[in-house]
């Protein structure tokens, strides 16, 4: 588990739960399987007679993404797998009508950030509208006065659920930078997105090749760690065309391997 926590119950005994938390995105038929394995695992290696196992699935996209139909009777729910294990479900967009709610919990709840964020990420509109939405979201960071380290980390979600086309995404980082001068704040991910568009205009001079392999780096880095060794070599041999294909891809990779994918 990534947390265990001892906690004490309103009765006032002590008890401990293993909460896990699994996130869905797009539709899995092996998604209770997966569930399933997990539950046997977390029983094999964290599991006693005072600790409680609680299971709970997030789906963030519409219901018809649901691994089997009974997910979609209620937003919040107890479901039955197939070897009588059960978790509860929650439907992340179910918040849609509760936006108004959302927005008040926001002021002191960063997870109604997030939930904001995926929804306005799952609806429908064109680029202006998502622009629109986006914008909205990095006023609330200000006027809610998170900390600097979480408004850093909401920030980056958001910069990465609520993608922009090129035009849009350059006129949100104008609106970041004048946010930023007013408040005296930096985030490195419009830093990030404004530096490779900047390196991708340049002409062909000399040293360039070298200046995307080691901004490349940088960023690889910065997003996911120390590069392992096979990393580094692919960097260092790439083309000035693949090194710009790569630096772009960084802006929305989930995971290292994303950014080298053929």
């Amino acid at each position: 588990m990534d947390t265990l926590v001892q906690v004490r119950l309103r009765e006032g005994a002590s008890a401990h739960l293993l909460i896990h938390v699994e996130v869905q995105a797009r539709p899995d038929a092996a998604f209770l399987k997966r569930m399933y394995t997990y539950h046997c695992r977390l029983w094999d290696r964290y599991g006693r007679h005072d600790r409680q196992v609680i299971h709970v699935a997030v789906l963030t996209r519409s219901a018809a993404h649901a691994p089997t139909l009974a997910f979609r009777d209620a937003p919040l729910q107890a479901v039955a797998g197939s070897a009588g294990m059960a978790f509860a479900v929650l439907h992340l967009l179910a918040w849609r009508e509760r936006r108004d709610e959302l927005l008040g919990m926001a002021r002191h709840n960063p997870f109604a950030v997030v939930v904001l964020a995926e929804i306005d990420s799952a609806a429908a509109g064109g680029p202006e509208t998502r622009l629109a939405r986006k914008t909205r979201l990095l006023c609330l960071l200000y006027e809610y006065t998170y900390g600097d380290a979480d408004v850093n980390r909401l920030f980056t979600f958001i910069d990465g659920v609520l993608t922009l086309p090129r035009v849009q995404a350059r006129r949100f980082n104008e609106t970041v930078d004048a946010i930023e001068k007013e408040y005296d704040v930096a985030y490195v991910t419009s830093v990030e997105r404004i530096g490779i568009e900047k390196g991708l205009a340049q002409g062909r001079g000399e040293g360039r090749h070298e200046g995307l392999r080691q901004a490349l780096s940088s960023l690889l880095e910065r997003r996911f760690g120390p590069l392992p060794t096979h990393a580094r070599e692919r960097v260092q041999t790439a083309s000035v065309d693949t090194l710009q294909i790569w630096l772009l891809r960084v802006l929305d990779a989930a995971k290292l391997d994303d950014v080298f994918e053929d």
